[in-house]
C-alpha cells in the first residue's frame, strides 16, 4: 500500500511504496498538490502491483501513465488531446508543407499515404 508524506522545507509530496521485491521506496511525486500527488503515488503502486503478478508490459505501463496524466488534466479542467495516427500525420504534414521545399513535402505526403494504406 502506497502512502503520501511531506518533508519539512520541501515543496513536493513524496510517495512511499513497496516494490515487487518487498523493498520500500520513497520517491518524489513532483507535485505540491496533495490530490495530484495521491494520483501519482497510486500509479506507482499500480505499476508495482502489475509487475508482481507478471502482467506489466510496456503498453500497460504507458496506459498507467496516460491514465494518471489524463486524471490530473481533467481535475484541472483540461482534457488530454487524443489523435488517431492518421489525424496526427495529417497535422504533421501541414506543418511540413510550410517548413520544407515542395519536393520534400510531396515525398512526405506520399510516404504518409502509403503508411496509412
Amino acid at each position: 500500500m502506497a502512502s503520501l508524506h511531506r518533508q519539512n522545507g520541501r515543496p513536493y509530496w513524496y510517495c512511499a511504496y513497496t516494490d515487487q521485491k518487498g523493498e520500500r521506496h520513497f520517491k518524489s511525486t513532483k507535485s505540491s498538490d496533495k490530490k495530484e500527488a495521491k494520483r501519482v503515488c497510486d500509479a506507482f503502486q499500480r505499476a508495482v502491483d502489475l509487475t508482481k503478478v507478471g502482467t506489466l508490459t510496456e503498453d500497460r505501463a504507458r496506459k498507467v501513465i496516460e491514465n494518471v496524466v489524463s486524471e490530473i488534466l481533467e481535475a484541472s479542467g483540461l482534457a488530454m488531446q487524443r489523435f488517431s495516427i492518421e489525424d496526427y500525420l495529417t497535422s504533421w504534414l501541414k506543418e511540413k508543407e510550410i517548413e520544407t521545399e515542395a519536393t520534400t513535402s510531396s515525398l512526405y505526403a506520399r510516404l504518409v499515404r502509403q503508411f496509412i494504406a
